[in-house]
Parts: structure tokens; C-alpha cells; sequence
């Protein structure tokens, strides 16, 4: 029954078991009543009758409670995607806890795929997708077949659509256990194009991943392969729209323009250029969106851990990532809030400091500090600080920054840290810390040292852009 459920679309099976009855009645036609009542004839239209009402059975438990989408009134081509295609109940419960995914679900965005592959001892399939053109949202049950601890989905290696590798974020892994069975987990997990040129669907998805319980060594994982089509002959007219915004703001002398909000059933994508910034911008401080106004205003929430995606091929725009959106009841009017911007100073940035005198002798702003060197168990204690920047108030970035294990001196030698950088947040809060352990020596001054990544300043400036449909006159 499972098997069935998973396999076969309930329209096919609904045709087919219209057909079963229709050829069971043209039988008894054609046998005539004496002809049924025989033990064979009465044997062959129970044989069909069971069918049927087996096949609505296992039908039966995975029905929409409140209907498909025609019975519901829905009108437009997407409602006549595959409003019957149903999820497994895990999915199903998940998508009851997203108001945009219930209506994706039940204007026929989801599709099934039931793919299944075995490594390692591992067993997955891929149930199927809840889809659009940006955004995939992929369902899988996974087992362990060789014991009780749970595996998922570690990392992602891989993603292509179509026939070109997409700039593509794979983010929200979720996963939950099977209470009835512990070496069973159900979970889900996103893909997401910020390229506003090129779609995820309609097309082919393929994607590779390590699938395993992360506690083990990766040799112990399995990589795993997945290529199946995604096309729910979507219309992207009638369910995607583009509403201009193109207004630009000015924030501590950078001009930011706010380009376009592209619409979906899954998504709403604001389009941000930073193209005509005097200096690097890495994202907008704290975004909020809302669509509609007065009765129908609808506040939008961001993708978790997905603050921005990287424009593909255009590295002066991004992509500020929303849920949901097409399906509210206005979307005429959408507005965009951030309390200021967050500077960027690149991923990598080099520091130079004078150690015998505390001298920085360049950073790449002011608000890293020397804090001191000491002499302790036989080695020199460098200390420094980053703390927030003259125009960017308390609210700063307050995660910890880390220094690469080696540094030179000015002479070009190269050293490496007796023991490894420790950050911390200073005890008032205002600043993190790195100390670093060297080597009791006397040095050609300066020392280099690399950050990895040094966190960028946030400017409060309140930002306030909104922009309106576009109407046919």
C-alpha cells in the first residue's frame, strides 16, 4: 500500500478505477444477468469491485481535509497542475506549519518523486518536491540498516538545474526522528537560485550529498546521488510576477538601490545594488518586508541562516531572500525596512602591528585595538581587540574574529602561533578579543597577521523604499 501510495498519482488511479468499474459493468452486459449470477461472474466483478475499493483505501488517509484546489474554487492555470498529488504525512505536517507552502501545496506545486538509492548501510529516497522557480524544497525519509542511530543529510556537495551548475544556496535542513522506528529520520531541506536570469524550474535538479550520522568519521558517510525532473508545467505568468521598486537611498555617503521584488508562490526576492557605493557593502542591516496595506498588510520573514544570496556573474547586487508572497491577497504594494546597512571589508584582511612598541601599524579600520603583550609560560601573549566604529553606535557585529596560525615578520620569515587564537567578548560587551600565543624571541618588526574573516561595521540609518504593482492602462 505504501508502495502504491508513493507510486501512483491519485488522478491515474481514480481513472483507473473508473475504468475497472466501467469494464466490470460491460462484462455483465455482455454476459447477461443469468451469466452473473455463476459463481465465475460473481467471482470476477469482486475481483474488480475489491480492486477498487482497495485502491480507494489506501487513497483514503492521505486526503486533503479540506479538499483539493478545484473543489476549493481556485482558478488560473496553476490550479490545474496536480492539485491531487498528496505527500507523505511528515511532509504533510510540515507544510501545515507554512501558510505559503499549505497554498503552494494546494495549487499543485508539489510533486512526487520517490527515488531511492542505498550506501553504507544507509537507505534514502527522495519522497518528493515542493517547488517553484527559486525555491526547492526537497522531502526524504532516511534509515539506517545496520542500527538504531539516526542519519541525515550532513552536507550538500553539489546542485546543477539544467544544464549549467546554478548560483544556488542550499539551506533550513530539518530532520525528525521516526517515533515508531529510531533508525528512521524524516527531514527536508532547501535549494534556492539568486540568479534572476536563469530558473530552477522548470528543469532537471541534480544534487550529490553526504548522508550519515555526523558523529562518525566521513569515510563512514555515503555519498549519494540524485537527478530526477522538475517541471509542473508551471505558468510562470498567471503564479510570478516582477514588482519594480527602483528607488535608491543614501547611507553614510553609499547610494543603495533597491531594483525589483520577483514574486513567487514560494519566494519574494528583492534585488539590491550596490554598484554606485563609495565603499563595500555587505548587506542590509536587519531587513523586513511587508506586502499589502491597512487590513491586508502581510509581514514577510527572511530564509533562516540566509541573510543574502551572491547575484551570479554580477557582484555589485544581491539577493535578499523572503517566504512565501504570490498568494497573499494584495501584493500590489511591498515595502522594504532596514535599520541601516553592515560595511564590508572583504573575507580576508591583513594586520600589521609593532609588537615591541603596541603600534598598530595598519588595520583595516579603527576600530581594532592593541591590548597589550605579556610574558607567560614561556611564550608572549598578544592581545587585541575589534570594537564598534565611531558612527556604528552598539549595534555592531559582536561575533568573535580569528587570526590564520601564521604570521611574518617584515623581514618576509614566516612563524606559527606557539598556541592557537582564543576569542572572546570583552566583560563590558563592547569589543571582541583574540589572543594569540608567539614564541618568546625577539622579532624584525612589524608582524603580519591575517584575519580570515574581519566582520564589517553596521551604520544605523533607517532605510523605508516601496514600490507598487504596475497596472495595464
Amino acid at each position: 500500500m505504501r508502495a502504491n501510495e508513493q507510486q501512483i498519482e491519485e488522478y491515474k488511479l481514480d481513472r483507473a478505477v473508473r475504468l475497472g468499474l466501467e469494464q466490470a459493468r460491460r462484462t455483465r452486459s455482455r454476459r447477461g444477468i443469468s451469466a452473473c449470477r455463476t459463481r465465475i461472474g460473481y467471482g470476477a466483478l469482486a475481483a474488480v469491485l475489491l480492486t477498487s475499493l482497495a485502491a480507494l483505501l489506501i487513497l483514503a488517509p492521505n486526503q486533503n481535509p479540506g479538499g483539493n484546489a478545484a473543489q476549493k474554487g481556485v482558478s488560473g492555470p496553476a490550479a490545474s497542475l496536480n492539485p491531487a498529488a498528496q505527500p507523505p504525512d511528515y511532509a504533510m505536517k510540515q507544510i501545515d506549519s507554512h501558510k505559503d507552502w499549505k497554498k503552494a501545496l494546494e495549487h499543485g506545486l508539489y510533486q512526487p518523486i520517490n527515488q531511492t538509492q542505498e550506501k553504507n548501510g544507509y537507505r534514502v529516497t527522495v519522497d518528493g518536491v515542493l517547488a517553484d522557480s527559486k525555491v526547492v524544497i526537497v522531502f526524504y525519509t532516511a534509515e539506517n540498516l545496520e542500527g538504531n542511530a539516526p542519519i541525515k543529510l550532513i552536507r550538500s556537495t553539489q546542485l546543477n538545474f539544467g544544464s549549467e551548475t546554478g548560483s544556488v544556496g542550499y539551506d533550513n535542513p530539518y530532520f525528525e526522528s521516526d517515533p515508531k522506528k529510531a533508525s528512521v529520520t524524516f527531514g527536508r531541506f532547501e535549494f534556492f537560485n539568486a540568479d534572476s536570469t536563469t530558473d530552477l524550474t522548470p528543469g532537471t535538479l541534480a544534487f550529490s550529498g553526504y548522508w550519515g550520522n555526523e558523529a562518525l568519521p566521513e569515510e563512514d558517510q555515503a555519498l549519494m546521488e540524485f537527478s530526477f525532473s522538475i517541471n509542473p508545467e508551471l505558468d510562470k505568468a498567471a503564479v510570478e510576477k516582477t514588482i519594480p521598486i527602483n528607488q535608491s537611498v543614501k547611507v553614510a555617503g553609499d547610494t543603495i538601490t533597491i531594483k525589483d521584488a520577483l514574486m513567487g508562490p514560494l519566494h519574494t526576492w528583492i534585488v539590491v545594488d550596490f554598484s554606485k557605493s563609495l565603499q563595500p557593502i555587505e548587506d542590509l542591516y536587519q531587513p523586513k518586508l511587508t506586502i499589502g496595506t491597512g487590513n491586508n498588510l502581510v509581514h514577510l520573514y527572511a530564509f533562516l541562516n540566509l541573510p543574502y544570496l551572491k547575484m551570479r556573474n554580477e557582484p555589485n547586487k544581491i539577493v535578499l531572500p523572503f517566504e512565501g508572497g504570490i498568494y497573499e491577497k494584495d501584493t500590489s504594494t511591498i515595502t522594504l525596512m532596514a535599520n541601516g546597512i553592515e560595511r564590508s571589508t572583504l573575507l580576508s584582511q591583513q594586520i600589521t602591528v609593532n609588537t615591541d612598541t603596541g603600534q598598530i601599524i595598519h588595520a583595516p579600520d579603527d576600530r581594532l585595538k592593541f591590548e597589550g603583550i605579556t610574558k607567560q609560560d614561556g611564550q608572549l601573549l598578544l592581545s587585541l581587540s575589534l570594537k564598534p566604529s565611531a558612527n556604528g553606535g552598539e549595534n555592531y557585529m559582536k561575533q568573535s574574529f580569528d587570526l590564520n596560525s601564521t604570521f611574518t615578520d617584515t623581514k618576509g620569515n614566516e612563524f606559527t602561533f606557539k598556541t592557537p587564537s582564543k576569542t572572546s567578548i570583552s566583560a563590558d560587551g563592547t569589543a571582541n578579543q583574540v589572543t594569540v600565543g608567539l614564541e618568546d624571541r625577539k622579532y624584525n618588526q612589524p608582524l603580519t597577521f591575517t584575519v580570515p574573516f574581519y566582520q564589517g561595521a553596521i551604520i544605523e540609518s533607517p532605510i523605508t523604499v516601496t514600490g507598487k504593482e504596475e497596472t495595464a492602462k
